[in-house]
């Protein structure tokens, strides 16, 4: 059964003058009641947020096929990381022919397309970062040597969920993702200039004004903007999904909604191939934009009024819904 809650919430002011977000939701699980516990889709109630006043069937059974989805895979599976290496896992085997998997590749591409255009040296938040950049190791008094690279990975992670359990009911408060970089996801981060040595202080330095300038932007794109509504709606699904793990599924049962499919899908193939052909057309799209210098540009120019040259940096980024 599917119910919509009478109080829809109203949705925040769109962001003006903001020229990357543009405040839009998908219709997002708010909630479930698990009646019977006898292994079959018909034992449970789903509430949805309905704050965009949508009743579309469609977004109400992706967003339960998210929550089956992610109910039928480890939790440890919950991860896509598009790379430049042939050799590198792009994701899970498991999610290779999943809606979900579709979702976070999807998601992973567009913060790298979005980072580098946002970076690039000819766009104005790019010539801010990097006049910011080199004004900073300038007062510092850093010179940077030849080749001067920063290279750091930048990870979408689960921030704020929150989650209340009411008995049989679980409602879902909160599902928000931050972008971290990989220093913060728990590795180090990556500092080490073009010809192989580290440097710390300059690498700091790019990390600390990419946070000032940049971050915020992408921030608040991944928060509200259209682009990534798709993703957010998979965030909801997933906090529910990982709640009713917790209180009701401990043992892993075999969820699966097999049923629903993109507008846009084929009919005539099994959904699964559908999946796997649309997140190899993703990976092709990356690694076609990646031999394009799409998301590495190289730039000599004179560092900090010296002759010597300076090549800029390489950004990237990943999806990581693990807890």
């Amino acid at each position: 059964m599917v119910r919509l809650p009478a109080d829809a919430k109203e949705l925040a002011p769109r962001l003006d003058g903001d020229p990357v977000a543009e405040r839009f939701e998908l219709l997002h699980l708010s909630g479930v009641t698990y009646r019977h516990a006898s292994n079959r889709t018909s034992d449970f109630e789903f509430l949805f947020d309905n704050a965009r006043g949508s009743d579309s069937v469609q977004e109400m059974l992706t967003a339960i096929g998210y929550f089956f989805e992610i109910l039928s895979v480890p939790a440890d599976d919950l991860w896509v990381n598009l790379g430049p290496a042939e050799t590198d896992p792009v994701m899970p085997p498991s999610l290779r022919e999943l809606e979900i998997g579709r979702v976070l590749l999807d998601a992973d591409l567009l913060l790298k397309k979005l980072t580098a255009s946002l970076l690039h040296p000819d766009s104005p938040s790019g010539r801010l970062y990097w006049a910011t950049l080199q004004d900073e190791l300038r007062l510092r008094d850093w010179a940077a040597p030849v080749g001067f690279e920063v290279s750091f990975r930048l990870w979408m992670r689960p921030d704020k969920f929150v989650t209340e359990n009411h008995g049989a009911t679980i409602l879902v408060k909160q599902a928000r993702l931050a972008i971290q970089g990989e220093g913060t996801h728990g590795s180090k981060l990556s500092l080490a200039g073009a010809n192989g040595t580290v440097q710390p202080q300059e690498g700091k330095a790019a990390w600390a004004v990419f946070q000032d300038r940049v971050l915020p932007l992408l921030q608040r794109e991944l928060n509200c903007g259209r682009r990534f509504a798709p993703l957010r709606q998979l965030c909801f699904s997933f906090a529910l999904a990982h709640a009713f793990r917790a209180q009701f599924d401990r043992r892993r049962a075999s969820w699966r909604m097999d049923h629903w499919r993109r507008p846009g899908d084929p009919a005539g193939k099994p959904l699964s191939i559908v999946v796997a052909e649309a997140n190899q057309r993703t990976q092709d799209e990356y690694r076609r934009l990646f031999d394009q210098g799409v998301f590495y540009v190289v730039r000599r120019e004179p560092m900090m009024g010296t002759h010597e040259m300076a090549v800029r940096s390489y950004f990237s980024g990943a999806a990581d819904l693990r807890p």
